[in-house]
Parts: C-alpha cells; structure tokens; sequence
C-alpha cells in the first residue's frame, strides 16, 4: 500500500496532506489490518459450514486475530518504506516471513521435533501467535494435575449422564531425547506424570464412577424390579413399548451423585400417562428428524429437582419431559435447524416443548407449546426463533451460555 504511491511518485499528496505521520501510519496499517481481519472471519465463517465449531475463549481469539492482523500489516508498512525496488519488495516475504510461517507449527506442533530444532523454533515469533490462536480454540488440560482430572469427568456426567468407555491414547516424547547418563529429573518426571501417573489416575476415577453407578443401578432394580415390571405393562398397553429402552426412560437427574439420589427411578403410576405422549412425539417426529437419541434424564421427585437447580414447575416432575442426545454424530448447528423445523411442523399440534442445552443435549416434553433456549444477543432466546429471523443461533466467535442441563 505504502510502496506504489512511493513508485508512482503520488506519495508528495499524502506527505502534503495536514496528515501527521501518528496519522498516515494508523491509516495505511489500519486499512491492511482490517482487510486482514475480515478475510480471517470470512474464512471462519466458512469452515461453520463444513466441521464443528467452538471457541473455547472468544475475547482471546479475538486478541489474536487482531495482534496478528496488525503485527504483519505493520511489518508490510516498514518494508514498504524500505524497500526501493520490486526485488526488496519481494526480498523479506519470500525469504524470511514465508518460511518463518511455514515453520511455526501451522501444519505441525513444534514438540514433535528433536530437542535442537524444538529449541531453535522457540526463537520463531511465529510459534507464539499460532500456539496461542490455536489455544483459543481448543484449550488444553494437563492429565497429570488431579483438578484437571475431575473437571474431566464432571463436565462428561453433566453432559452425557454417564461414562461408557475410557480411552488413554496420549502421550509425550522427552523434552530432550539424551542418553541415560545425561537425562535431567526434570524431563523424566514430566514424561511419567502424563504417560503413567495421569492415565493411571484418571482410569481409577472413571472407574470409580462406572462401579457406583452400576451398584446404584443393580440395586435400585433389585428393590423396583416389581415396579419396572408395571411399567412395562402400562407402556405396552399404551403402545409406546420399545419406543425408547425402558431403562432411559428412568434415568433421573444428571446430579444424582451430588444429589444422593438414585440413577434409576419409576415415577408415581398417576404421572405416567403424560409420558405416553411425550415417547410416542420422540418415536414419530424426534427420531425421524435426528436419528435414534438417547435419554439422559427423566423423571425427577421435587426433592431431587430442587437440588438439581430444576425450574419449581419443571415438566421433569410431572413426568412430562425427557433430555436427550442424538446417538449419530451431529454438529450442534445442523440438530438445532432439524429440531426448530420439525418443531414449527408438528410441535403446537403436539403441544410440545423444545429446549436446548449445551453440546448435542435437548430437551422434549409435552406440557404445553413453547421453546427455550441461549441464543441471541442476550442469551435467553430459543435458538429457532433466532433461526427463523434468517440469522446463526451461535455465530463463530460467540461462546454460548448455555442453560443448565441438570
């Protein structure tokens, strides 16, 4: 931008112009930044369409996006000024910018690299502004810190109710591949703490979690086998009978264990015909628009809906409602348009509710038409009606708040 008016002899106007030089920099750096900035949201934008989407801390992506911007917008500036020829125009991208971005860990992490050349791309800035680009976008948790452990397996029950399996593939190389006589405490212990020491304990506290709720489970069935028995009756007398497994449809709250409650419950016989209707919309309208799903969470008594932070009129307690996930993998984008377009089709006739929640869970009952949700500007509009004003429920680069799905 600066360099062409120095060519064209045109840069006399601007230098004329009652311009400071604070202000011809901010303008020619500025314009360049911004160009940067909005070609960086077009190309986001566009990868919404085609992979799942989530920015784990937006004002940091943000921050990045815009230092970068103006870090190599500023960097063009200086070599515009400098360079007197075509051929030093072109000298510092292709030789030294180039390469430098190339070898910043775009397509690779730097730890992947012998101990020499890991160190020399230390001194790259390029590795900083991606590292934290990337950090942005999906964060990173250390296996080996006990906190970090639990945050795991408490996020994944909030989620999806329960753990099925455990998969430990992570690993890491020494920081400095050295021979015996010369490898530091320092590296052995860091490669021990995450390959040993973190997946040993992080099994132990899943399977801790898989033990009880498999007590709880046999345990509960043993002393209501009686009741899941009439249960079974009442569904296939209503013709709702394997709709959905019978073992979801009494799944409590997801906060059970911090509820002393049970994972498994049948509610009181007189409750039981609203859930007939609210299986037979799942099996007729939900799984015909999203594929099979799975319960995650039912009937609730009022004492276990209080403490889960459930609303004080709940459909949950009413036996009502049922919070799902979609069994095939769906992005969140592509559930929330099938389920507002199957509910804006049938869902007043049905007098249904739709509710999102975080990542892949909803919520359906049948207590009455209405739909919730955290989208908008404020956070506290149903996604579908966000998407039926034409615009995205949760834009790239917005952190959604999501309600609580207890």
């Amino acid at each position: 931008g600066i360099y062409f008016p120095r060519f064209t002899g045109t840069i006399y106007e601007i230098l004329s112009a009652p311009l400071s030089f604070v202000e011809i920099v901010l303008g020619y750096v500025g314009a360049a930044a911004s160009k940067s900035i909005i070609i960086g949201c077009i190309v986001l934008l566009t990868a919404a369409f085609f992979v799942p989407l989530h920015v784990a801390h937006p004002l940091w992506m943000c921050f990045f996006l815009v230092m970068t911007s103006v870090t190599f917008s500023l960097m063009g500036f200086i070599i515009g000024i400098w360079a007197d020829g075509f051929e030093k125009l072109q000298l510092i991208p292709l030789l030294v910018i180039t390469p430098l971005t190339f070898l910043g860990g775009s397509f690779y992490s730097v730890k992947m690299l012998p101990a020499f050349w890991y160190k020399v791309s230390l001194l790259n800035p390029v590795v900083y502004l991606v590292s934290g680009f990337r950090w942005s976008f999906y964060e990173q948790g250390d296996v080996s810190l006990a906190e970090n452990r639990e945050r795991l397996v408490d996020e994944t029950l909030a989620n999806f109710a329960r753990i099925d399996l455990l998969v430990n593939n992570a690993g890491v190389a020494p920081n400095i591949r050295a021979d015996i006589l010369e490898a530091g405490e320092e590296s052995f212990d860091r490669l021990i703490n995450i390959n040993l020491k973190g997946p040993y304990f992080l099994t132990q506290r899943v399977a801790r979690e898989m033990v009880k709720e498999r007590q709880a489970g046999a345990a509960g069935a043993a002393a209501g086998a009686g009741q899941v028995l009439s249960f079974e009756a009442w569904q296939a007398a209503a013709r709702v009978a394997h709709a959905v497994p019978t073992y979801q449809v009494l799944r409590t709250a997801s906060m059970w264990r911090e509820c002393n409650g049970q994972p498994f419950e049948v509610a009181p016989p007189n409750l039981w015909p609203g859930m007939a209707n609210t299986i037979r919309y799942i099996r007729d309208h939900v799984e015909r628009s999203v594929g099979t799903v799975e319960v995650v969470s039912g009937y609730r008594d009022p004492a276990l809906n209080a403490c889960a932070h459930g609303a004080p009129g709940s459909a949950h307690q009413g036996y009502f409602a049922l919070d799902m996930i979609p069994v095939q993998p769906l992005d969140r984008h592509d559930l929330m348009r099938r389920l507002c377009a199957m509910h804006a089709r049938s869902g007043r006739a049905a007098r249904v509710g739709l509710g999102f929640y975080a990542f892949q869970r909803f919520h359906i009952d049948t207590n009455g038409f209405r739909r919730w949700g955290s989208s908008g500007p404020d956070h506290n509009e149903s996604p579908c009606a966000v998407i039926e004003r034409g615009e995205d429920p949760e834009p790239p680069g917005t952190e959604a708040v999501p309600q609580a799905a207890r």
